[in-house]
C-alpha cells in the first residue's frame, strides 16, 4: 500500500479505536445478556435492557470518529457506521413490533443485536489484520553495521 506520511493513524488514536470498539462489543454482549434474562427468567428485568441502551448507544457515534483517526481509510468508517444504522434499525423493529404485536419483529430484532456483536468483533479484526499487516511490512533492522 505504500507509505501513507502524515495520513497515517497516530498510536493514541488507534489505542482509542481498540478501546471504543472493545467497549462496545462488550456492552453489546451485556445487553444481550440482559434481554435474554429479562425474557426467560425476570420480566422485571426488562427496564435495565432499556436503560443500558440508552447509555451505550453513543458509542455507535463515536467509533466511526474514532476508526477515521486510527486508519483514515475510508472502508473502516463505513465499516464502522454500520453499529449506528444496526441500533436504529433496532429501534424501529422494537417498536413496530410493540405497536403491530409481531413477534416476528421481536425475533428480528434479537437477530439485529447478535448481527451487532458481529460487526464490531469484525472490526476489530480488521484492525487487528492490517496491524499486522504493516508490521510485517516494516524492514528489518540491520544489525551487521
Amino acid at each position: 500500500m505504500g507509505d501513507r506520511g502524515i495520513l497515517q493513524g497516530n498510536d493514541f488514536a488507534e489505542r482509542l479505536f481498540v478501546w471504543v470498539v472493545s467497549l462496545f462489543s462488550f456492552a453489546v454482549l451485556s445487553q444481550i445478556f440482559l434481554a435474554g434474562y429479562a425474557a426467560l427468567l425476570a420480566p422485571q428485568a426488562w427496564d435495565e435492557h432499556v436503560a443500558w441502551v440508552h447509555i451505550f448507544q453513543w458509542l455507535s457515534v463515536v467509533l466511526p470518529v474514532t476508526g477515521y483517526f486510527s486508519d483514515r481509510r475510508i472502508w473502516l468508517v463505513l465499516l464502522n457506521c454500520i453499529p449506528m444504522s444496526i441500533i436504529g434499525l433496532q429501534y424501529m423493529l422494537i417498536h413496530m413490533a410493540i405497536r403491530r404485536g409481531e413477534p416476528a419483529l421481536v425475533d428480528l430484532h434479537a437477530v439485529g443485536g447478535v448481527l451487532l456483536f458481529g460487526v464490531l468483533v469484525y472490526s476489530l479484526q480488521e484492525w487487528r489484520y492490517r496491524l499486522r499487516s504493516q508490521k510485517s511490512l516494516k524492514p528489518e533492522a540491520d544489525l551487521t553495521k
